[in-house]
């Protein structure tokens, strides 16, 4: 069987991208509007859609924006080593020039997409709320590489049942972003004021007074969160997702126990 090419390959995942997508929001009573981009553009945008309120069709209202980075493959890399701590995700490397876009600069919410071309399924990553990112993203930089893995969940399969918590993320990254630019623009930002160390403070007064030093700020980014004390843990163990807030920090730990 003659090998398909990678144009090939991307119009069939672009093509199985926007007919799901459309059937889903249609299905929903919202209009999808599907903007591709122009081939001399390179931030790694490869769809710029506007979602519409179709419940009444001679007043359709304007929702929301999604931007959509697409791949496409025949062969989808799924871990399978039951030690590896991403057993069972799709593994999948981007350059790290788009990741830091996508996570730092970009104003509107991206859900990144992987065509399994030859099933026909499609997988989405909310990508701008990964908390463990910017940490990774610093690693690869200080060892000169210049791309990075990143770990999709094999149950984002783009469906109905799915459909509401795509929604329910692109919402959180769009807010999220917002938070991002208006008051995290220094990657390098230092938290060490939030550590008062092994005093004979209790845990409820350390949390205090880091909620104190953020005062005014009504919501913190979940990679801050991730680095403040008494929250955070050792390296790669603290994390923040769907809601639920996981650590190794024991201290923490048994005070919320």
């Amino acid at each position: 069987m003659k090998k398909k090419g990678n144009g090939h390959i991307r119009k069939d995942a672009n093509d199985l991208l926007t007919r799901q997508l459309r059937k889903l929001f249609f299905d929903n009573n919202m209009n999808l509007k599907e903007n591709p981009s122009t081939a001399d553009e390179d931030m790694g945008i490869d769809y710029y859609f506007e979602v519409f309120d179709d419940s009444i069709p001679k007043e359709p209202k304007h929702l929301y924006h999604i931007y959509n980075q697409n791949k496409g493959t025949e062969n989808l890399k799924i871990i399978t080593t039951k030690t590896d701590e991403n057993f069972g995700k799709i593994a999948f490397s981007l350059s790290i020039r788009h990741v830091e876009y996508f996570y730092y600069e970009l104003d509107e919410a991206l859900i990144f997409t992987i065509c399994d071309i030859k099933n026909d399924k499609v997988y989405w990553y909310d990508i701008q709320n990964d908390s463990l990112l910017p940490e990774r993203i610093n690693e690869q930089k200080c060892n000169s590489i210049n791309s990075i893995t990143i770990y999709i969940p094999a149950e984002n399969i783009l469906s109905q049942e799915t459909f509401d918590t795509l929604l329910k993320r692109r919402s959180y990254a769009k807010y999220n972003q917002i938070r991002k630019k208006e008051t995290f623009n220094n990657l390098e930002a230092d938290y060490s004021l939030t550590n008062i160390g092994n005093s004979n403070f209790k845990m409820i007064d350390k949390i205090l007074h880091t909620i104190n030093l953020f005062e005014g700020i009504k919501v913190l980014p979940e990679n801050v969160i991730c680095q403040l004390h008494p929250f955070k843990g050792t390296k790669q163990k603290t994390n923040i997702s769907d809601l639920n807030f996981e650590t190794d920090n024991e201290e923490f730990f048994d005070f919320m126990d």
